[in-house]
């Protein structure tokens, strides 16, 4: 297995951070790769709006586990995916495993808010479209109206099978017309931006009917839920090097009952805080390694005081020793 963590920010540093994990140099915003990791592309189009296009086209020749880190400056990710052979891929949001992939061809929406994980076997075959949006685009593209509470139901850490929906043939169309547009036609951003709102709003009128056949619940996760435990997430991440604050006094800080709290916690980030503590670790863990820090560095600067400790947490969390880790050198 390979493993890749790269960051939660714009597609441009995501592209960097891809092209460094492939050992190829981007031309034009794309990287083209076929190497003993398997062979694709990936193309980055910056569109108006402060918008961004990602697609992709891959297969792989090694199991790869990618993990899209949580970014301080939010955005929204509306993601299409088409894998050829499902069974081989899952998606995971912190601990919550969604199994293998509902559909043949699905698409959601997630924030860089949260972390995101995905397994793919060997034999992986998808195509993939990314858009990035800015919450004030898609205020504009909703009307502020609708946004707060439609992305309050589309978008929490503990993504609901029911969130996830399967691609209809307009959204595939406009996919396959994307594909076709020329990488030299001179008025690709453009096309690109046309056909990213038409999907999007597919995407949307979609979420919204769904929306409302959802039955209320008394218990609902709420804009408000959803910062106070933001403020919980970083204060229990923001010193990784030492244990987190007791329930007790997280509890005391945003002005809630600990069961309160521990429900509302899981709710929005889909697991405990301990374990979302202990896994935040082991993905900072993977980045300075990635770094280039050395297993030693590491373990030390995230509070080990035993390094086979660290290894062992390491290995339990990923099925891979830190050692196997693969440093990511500019290119």
């Amino acid at each position: 297995m390979v493993l890749l963590s790269y960051p939660g920010e714009n597609y441009n540093t995501v592209l960097q951070s891809m092209a460094a994990f492939f050992q190829v140099k981007p031309e034009n915003n794309k990287i083209r790769y076929h190497n003993k990791l398997g062979k694709g592309f990936f193309f980055l189009i910056n569109l108006p709006m402060d918008m961004q296009a990602w697609i992709s086209e891959f297969e792989l020749s090694e199991d790869l586990y990618m993990i899209r880190q949580k970014s301080d400056s939010e955005y929204f990710n509306l993601r299409l995916e088409i894998i050829s052979n499902i069974d081989n891929v899952t998606v995971i949001v912190n601990e919550n495993e969604l199994g293998t992939s509902p559909a043949e061809a699905y698409t959601y929406l997630n924030s860089s808010r949260y972390s995101i994980a995905y397994k793919a076997k060997k034999g992986t075959k998808a195509k993939t479209l990314n858009l990035r949006f800015t919450r004030e685009a898609l205020s504009a593209v909703l009307g502020k109206e609708n946004n707060a509470e439609l992305l309050t139901f589309c978008v929490t850490n503990n993504i609901d099978k029911e969130l996830i929906l399967p691609a209809d043939v307009e959204m595939l169309k406009i996919f396959s017309e994307m594909m076709e547009i020329p990488e030299n036609d001179p008025q690709l951003s453009l096309k690109m931006f046309a056909r990213s709102l038409s999907f999007t709003e597919r995407f949307f009128e979609a979420m919204q009917m769904r929306k409302r056949n959802t039955v209320s619940d008394s218990r609902a996760v709420t804009q408000k839920d959803i910062e106070l435990m933001a403020e919980v997430e970083k204060m229990i991440t923001e010193n990784l090097n030492e244990l987190p604050p007791t329930q007790e006094e997280l509890a005391s800080k945003v002005f809630m009952s600990v069961s309160k709290l521990k429900y509302t916690f899981k709710a929005v980030y889909g697991t405990s805080i301990y374990n979302y503590y202990q896994k935040a670790r082991m993905e900072k863990a993977l980045l300075l390694l990635q770094q280039g820090k050395s297993i030693t560095e590491t373990s030390w600067e995230l509070g080990f005081k035993d390094q086979n400790n660290f290894s062992k947490n390491f290995k339990r969390e990923f099925n891979l020793p830190p050692g196997k880790v693969r440093k990511l050198n500019a290119v």
